[in-house]
């Protein structure tokens, strides 16, 4: 509470009382006097909290790494005296951003924003927010936390991905577009209502009882399911060679979302996502992508074992950089239990020969992400 400043005086004081108890001094008494004032009064206007209303939000609460995250903050003085002027301290993650808020009329508010940092892929704790008082001498300071912890998720930047590689399994429960067999519609869930929307698919009955218009969506379970798997390991990447992974796996999972196929994401250290086919499923996955960081886990040689223990699939897709020959192995080899394999490698080195092959599974390499979704739109436009 009491400032560097603050210890200095107090210091500065017990040395006058002590030396003008031993020299008799009268104004060294009356300098001691002055000081000790000074503190006083310099604690009983920090004590005096500022009744301030606060209202802090964070927009958007998801952006691209790179893109304006702003803070917004609201203040108002509800006391029939003017406020003080405050600082306040918002923690965001590793960081602090300082905001100074003016001193207030009787009955004024105000509004300010400040940016929130989005320089890297992260899911970033915001708050709570910290005000902060101080005496005109700065002798002490008082923090009166504000707010709750929000979350702010930096996604990773995506790439244009022209389209997906096609498997072979069906569902019997058909499509839900204009190619569907009569009846073979397969519902997921209700949602409100926008504009847009076949008014044919209003749920009447549900739509009285909520007092908003509610339609049916459907999922097509015939599109292919991808599974899309993210090395995680650190000793398989070089540099910023995570980061670009990250950046080759969400392109392909918003991609494939967009396009209604269902998608499992996978992680060797333990992570997983699942998306169902829906559009708005996407967020899903980029939630997850913000999270992921290299860490000692798995290894793909044992996510492998477990794939090969499931089902036949149709999509297999996984993101690494330059796994080991056995980690390289054991995905290839899985590949052939899928309809169509693909293993994207952010690395700047040539094949040598050595790699594993199977006619089911293409093997893409290029030391960017953005080099390597050219490489895959190149694949699929054949």
């Amino acid at each position: 509470m009491i400032t560097p400043r603050g210890i200095a005086v107090a210091g500065a004081l017990f040395v006058l009382l002590v030396l003008g108890i031993l020299t008799h001094y009268p104004e060294l008494g009356f300098l001691f006097l002055v000081g000790l004032a000074t503190l006083v009064i310099g604690l009983g206007w920090v004590l005096r909290k500022p009744r301030l209303r606060i209202d802090r939000q964070i927009e958007p609460d998801r952006v691209v790494r790179g893109d304006v995250a702003l803070g917004l903050l609201k203040v108002g003085n509800p006391n029939s005296v003017a406020s003080a002027p405050v600082v306040a301290y918002e923690a965001t993650g590793d960081t602090t951003v300082t905001v100074d808020i003016e001193r207030l009329a009787p009955g004024e508010h105000i509004s300010t924003t400040y940016k929130l940092p989005t320089s890297r892929r992260a899911v970033i704790p915001v708050g709570p927010l910290s005000i902060t008082r101080q005496d005109p001498f700065g002798l002490w300071r008082i923090t009166q936390r504000v707010g709750d912890i929000r979350q702010l998720w930096v996604h990773p930047v995506t790439h244009a991905v022209a389209g997906l590689p096609s498997g072979r399994t069906l569902s019997m429960d058909g499509r839900d577009d204009d190619r569907a067999r009569n009846g073979s519609i397969t519902f997921h869930s209700l949602r409100e209502y926008v504009i847009g929307d076949d008014l044919r698919r209003v749920h009447w009955r549900s739509s009285a009882k909520l007092g908003t218009l509610m339609v049916r969506e459907s999922v097509d379970t015939s599109l292919a399911r991808i599974t899309l798997v993210l090395d995680t390991q650190p000793s398989s990447y070089r540099g910023d060679g995570f980061e670009e992974a990250v950046e080759v796996a969400a392109s392909i999972g918003v991609t494939a979302t967009s396009e209604r196929y269902a998608v499992r994401l996978l992680t060797t250290s333990g992570e997983s996502a699942m998306a169902r086919g829906i559009t708005s499923d996407s967020t899903v996955l980029l939630d997850c992508f913000a999270g992921l960081e290299v860490g000692r886990g798995g290894t793909l040689t044992q996510l492998a074992e477990g794939l090969a223990n499931e089902r036949r699939g149709d999509i297999l897709v996984v993101v690494t950089g330059r796994p080991s020959p056995s980690d390289l192995s054991g995905i290839v080899a899985v590949g052939r239990r899928f309809d169509a394999g693909l293993v994207a490698m952010i690395t700047s080195a040539e094949p040598d020969g050595s790699d594993p092959a199977l006619p089911n599974v293409t093997m893409l390499r290029a030391p960017t992400a953005q080099a390597l979704i050219a490489q895959w739109n190149t694949l699929v436009q054949r």
